[in-house]
């Protein structure tokens, strides 16, 4: 069954697969293979654990095929006597993210989807890094400071040469991390728009 969502602006697909077991014919194992397979190429898996039934070895063999990926483990039917409970996937599974619903009565549904979109930002941005270098972070440290000195200097009322010459810094410190020189004339630039010491 797919499915699909908007939250915070963005589109997720939802594939609710057959459950994976031991098949007993090979009409279902092609269904769990084709899990499986959906399993493999999600970005984001969400193991949901039925808590009202005891928590086989089986299940704990699935729960650690997709903690291996980016997941989440949901434990549904906390409405009921419980089987599993939450302590218990806590020791099986210390790093997991763990969310306990009721689909029944559709208590936690939005804390999922919530979960969804937090870890699916993770996911991207581990993804994409930032591949900054030591000297690079050191320039644009330097740019951020050199900003909030003049941001505070305009403030303060201190005056436009000095909030220019903290901007003059910031942007030799640009200049420098993308390889370039710092233009002379720039305060010139920036005295020709403002009335200074007036």
């Amino acid at each position: 069954i797919d499915a699909r969502f908007l939250r915070e602006g963005q589109a997720f697909n939802i594939i609710d697969t057959a459950g994976i077991r031991d098949a007993a014919d090979e009409v279902e194992s092609i269904g769990v293979q084709r899990s499986l397979d959906a399993m493999a190429e999600a970005d984001l898996c969400v193991w949901v654990v039925d808590a009202a039934e005891a928590l086989t070895e089986a299940d704990a063999a699935l729960g650690r095929q997709a903690a291996a990926r980016p997941h989440l483990v949901v434990r549904n039917k906390q409405d009921l006597p419980e089987q599993t409970t939450e302590a218990t996937l806590r020791i099986a599974f210390p790093d997991s993210q763990i969310i306990s619903v009721s689909a029944l009565k559709a208590q936690g549904v939005e804390q999922i989807k919530d979960a969804i979109v937090q870890k699916s930002v993770q996911e991207e941005a581990a993804a994409q890094g930032y591949g900054v270098t030591a000297r690079q972070l050191e320039c644009l440290t330097a740019a951020r400071a050199a900003l909030q000195e003049a941001k505070d200097a305009h403030t303060a009322h201190l005056g436009a040469d000095l909030t220019a010459a903290c901007v003059a810094a910031a942007r030799a410190e640009l200049a420098a991390l993308l390889g370039q020189d710092a233009a002379e004339d720039l305060l010139d630039a920036v005295f020709s728009n403002f009335c200074v010491g007036k």
